[in-house]
């Protein structure tokens, strides 16, 4: 077992198997050393959304669960991609789309979730930049969406 896939176990996380496009897209492009991961929503291994509610105040936890969802099928991603998630080198930067209530403004609450299992798993090569962002609509009616840039390790 790897040290990540170790992290992940001692965390009692389960990787789904990772999901496959659903549209005429690649889930990663690697440019250099850095990976960069398409939006990935919170879906099931047969592409269902699994969350697709609107995020407001008192569905926080809801966003949460989904956000962390999407982040276990784009981890499940660069694993499929790299056989081992111990070649990334970093977590680069981790984008959040929260399909939030007009008025609501807890997007960082949602996504801060997220930011600590990177960190957790990657420590300070797991701190990252970041940016959240509501919006009124994602694709599907997913109530979540990210988007993960990663550096790999330079290995020939």
């Amino acid at each position: 077992m790897t040290v990540i896939e170790n992290k992940l176990k001692e965390l009692n996380i389960v990787l789904p198997e990772a999901p496959k496009p659903v549209g005429s897209y690649e889930t990663t492009i690697q440019v250099g050393l850095l990976v960069f991961t398409s939006g990935i929503l919170p879906v099931n291994s047969e592409g269902e959304v699994k969350f697709t509610q609107q995020i407001d105040s008192s569905t926080v936890e809801d966003g949460q669960r989904a956000l962390l969802c999407a982040l276990k099928n784009a981890l499940s991603i660069l694993k499929q991609k790299f056989q081992t998630l111990d070649n990334i080198e970093r977590i680069v930067r981790l984008a959040g789309y929260i399909n939030s209530q007009p008025g609501f403004c807890q997007q960082s609450d949602v996504i801060n979730p997220a930011s600590k299992l990177l960190i957790a798993l990657w420590g300070d090569k797991g701190k990252h930049v970041r940016t959240t962002i509501g919006v009124s609509e994602l694709p599907l009616g997913a109530s979540v969406e990210i988007e993960l840039i990663v550096q790999v390790k330079n290995i020939s």
